[in-house]
């Protein structure tokens, strides 16, 4: 529920003041929307399986093929979330290498980015939906891929976790190595600086990636384990899973606002005008 208010909050924000339409604050509304589908998802699957667990009504085909919708979004809008930190880090990148160029420094390329993240999103949940390997888990009430089934999942984390987060880490060592370029000319030395500069930016982007994955840690350990016959998973594994991504969706989306400094500044006066304005007619209502 966090999630779906503060990137609600965060989107409408950025598209009522035209002052902060930057290209950075774009490509974090693109991990707003991704937040804001992925949240919601997570609460539609919490609400109907809370219906199921007080009622004994058995699931019927309409409610099954949403209960299969569920469970491709989740796929769909997680994918669409890290594959964005892909976008936002290579803004950074071509922010340090390439910022002369003023094609990089513009939305045009990063739109065909997102264009193209959102298409990978969608195209990456169809081998699933071909082969049939998302299952209707009956002790859970919901849909997903059973967790035995190893050949599948190891596709879902290559293709939303491990190349994403791959390219992540690539695009921060390129950027730290030329941070590292030792030569004393002015003009390298303004490059480095705004080198670090984008590193530390990179870093809070890191930051919320992080926080996604420490809770999802949990989750991607008993598959793995259960896969690899080691343990048996917990009854409400998914569930438990389910819970752990909503909670980081919230706390990757209140970071995410804290980060964006035009945003919290302009959250501040907007704050200070107010108290001024309530002060001043607080002095007219009582000028003695």
């Amino acid at each position: 529920m966090i999630g779906i208010v503060a990137s609600l909050f965060f989107m409408t924000s950025i598209f009522c003041n035209t002052s902060i339409h930057t290209v950075s604050n774009i490509l974090t509304c693109n991990s707003s929307l991704a937040i804001l589908i992925l949240a919601s998802d997570i609460f539609s699957i919490s609400i109907y399986t809370l219906i199921k667990d007080l009622s004994s009504k058995q699931i019927q085909m309409y409610n099954m093929f949403l209960c299969h919708l569920r469970g491709y979004i989740f796929h769909l809008s997680l994918c669409a979330l890290i594959h964005s930190f892909v976008i936002q880090i290579f803004y950074r990148l071509a922010g340090t290498i390439y910022y002369n160029r003023l094609y990089y420094q513009s939305l045009r390329p990063y739109l065909y980015a997102i264009i193209l993240q959102w298409i990978i999103a969608i195209v990456q949940i169809l081998p699933i939906i071909y082969t049939n390997h998302q299952n209707f888990i009956e002790e859970e009430y919901l849909c997903q891929i059973e967790i035995h089934n190893s050949q599948t999942i190891v596709y879902v984390y290559t293709i939303v976790y491990f190349i994403p987060l791959s390219l992540i880490l690539i695009q921060y060592w390129i950027i730290k190595r030329y941070s590292k370029r030792k030569t004393n000319t002015i003009h390298t030395i303004n490059i480095q600086h705004r080198a670090r500069r984008q590193i530390k930016l990179i870093r809070r982007t890191l930051i919320l990636i992080t926080s996604l994955f420490i809770l999802g840690t949990p989750y991607c350990a008993i598959i793995v384990l259960e896969t690899l016959n080691f343990v048996r998973a917990p009854k409400y594994t998914h569930r438990i899973g389910f819970l752990l991504v909503g909670i980081a969706s919230g706390l990757i989306m209140l970071m995410m606002i804290y980060f964006t400094r035009n945003l919290r500044r302009l959250i501040l006066r907007k704050r200070r005008i107010r108290e001024v304005i309530q002060s001043e007619v607080i002095v007219a209502e009582n000028p003695y």
